[in-house]
């Protein structure tokens, strides 16, 4: 491993989160290209660290000997939040590609009964992590220009359900301002594996909100469902957009710019090894 794949290992290692952060800047094809030349067990670090929608996408960009060693590497429940978002087809291509001993629980994770939450859910959900600025966050919307609800559910770096913050907020707050001080933890939520009689039975549906975050019972997120999806009131279908966002690094500015030149060093290398061949 080159000295700059060196420390790119290392600094990932030791600081999965920020590396994560800064790894969400790239375009998808360059994070792709990094990935593909780092050891899986780090990328699947990495991963595990990212966005959902970027890691996602990420891998959906890898070649496919790639993306089965990650998914190999992933503990069941990340792979099983990443396989939810990329393309069906893809995904039927990797579960039949896998080992069976790996593939069957996520298949079984993956397929809930008609009668569930899980089965009416909506896996492609815009979300934001926790350990960003409200600047950061503002950015990321502006560039990935998804389609809002009135709020935005905020995930924990392992995807776990944190809290939900109004958009409304984010407009008004100071842009240095941390996600998570001013979200609410009390994020309106259900599980996955609930009967829907149940949910419309209980009291899971709160005044505020015409829609709940859907988790597995570790707390991770796995999309939202909507009143309208389960009552038969016909509702226009939100769609996600899965693009790159470019973000800062927490550390500091002289750092994250000599960062930032290794992860670049690292994918032009690349992309120039692929014009050479």
């Amino acid at each position: 491993m080159q000295s700059d794949q060196k420390i790119i290992a290392a600094f990932i290692k030791n600081y999965p989160s920020e590396a994560a952060m800064l790894v969400e800047g790239y375009q998808v094809e360059d994070r792709a290209a990094l990935i593909e030349r780092l050891p899986v067990e780090l990328c699947a670090q990495l991963l595990s660290q990212m966005d959902r929608n970027r890691a996602a996408a990420t891998l959906e960009k890898v070649d496919l000997g790639t993306a089965l060693k990650l998914l190999e590497a992933l503990p069941i429940s990340t792979a099983e939040v990443l396989l939810r978002q990329i393309d069906e087809a893809f995904c039927n291509v990797l579960l039949d590609t896998l080992d069976p001993k790996l593939s069957t629980p996520i298949k079984r994770a993956l397929a809930y009964p008609r009668t569930m939450v899980g089965a009416c859910m909506e896996p492609l959900v815009f979300t934001l992590t926790d350990d960003l600025t409200v600047g950061q966050s503002l950015e990321r919307i502006k560039k990935d220009n998804p389609s809002l609800l009135s709020h935005v559910f905020v995930l924990s770096r392992n995807h776990v359900l944190a809290g939900i913050v109004e958009v409304k907020q984010l407009i008004v707050a100071d842009r240095n301002t941390l996600i998570r001080e001013i979200m609410d933890t009390r994020a309106p939520k259900t599980l996955a594996n609930m009967s829907l009689d149940v949910l419309l039975e209980g009291r899971g549906w709160e005044a505020a909100y015409s829609f709940l975050a859907v988790t597995d019972t570790d707390g991770v997120f796995l999309g939202l469902i909507t009143r309208e999806s389960i009552t038969g009131v016909s509702r226009e279908k939100t769609s996600y957009k899965k693009q790159a966002a470019q973000t800062s690094s927490a550390l500091a500015d002289l750092f994250q710019i000599g960062l930032s030149s290794l992860f670049t060093s690292t994918v032009a290398s690349s992309n120039d090894k692929n014009i050479n061949q």
